[in-house]
């Protein structure tokens, strides 16, 4: 009788979680570091956003709208005004 009264609720260990979610979005990041001279030829920016960087759509615009409002407030420059190292030439 009892048996069919018992629940076990787990809690999800915190701190193991976070390690996890950044490990995997290292593994992401340089996943898309690997693409990145294929974005264009055989990957769009688009699919690496969605498939690599498991980035929503929704994601997607709010990150598009916080890069641009910190390119226009001077937090970071825009991509295209980026120095390039030469050591990665």
């Amino acid at each position: 009788m009892i048996r069919d009264n018992i629940f076990y609720d787990f809690l999800q260990d915190g701190h193991f979680a976070e390690l996890k979610q950044a490990e995997m979005l290292k593994d992401r990041i340089q996943l898309a570091n690997d693409v990145r001279d294929y974005v264009g030829k055989y990957f769009s920016v688009e699919y690496v956003r969605k498939n690599i960087l498991k980035q929503s759509d929704a994601d997607i615009e709010k990150i598009d709208k916080q890069i641009k409002t910190e390119i226009d407030n001077g937090i970071i420059s825009s991509p295209g005004n980026q120095v390039v190292d030469s050591e990665e030439l």
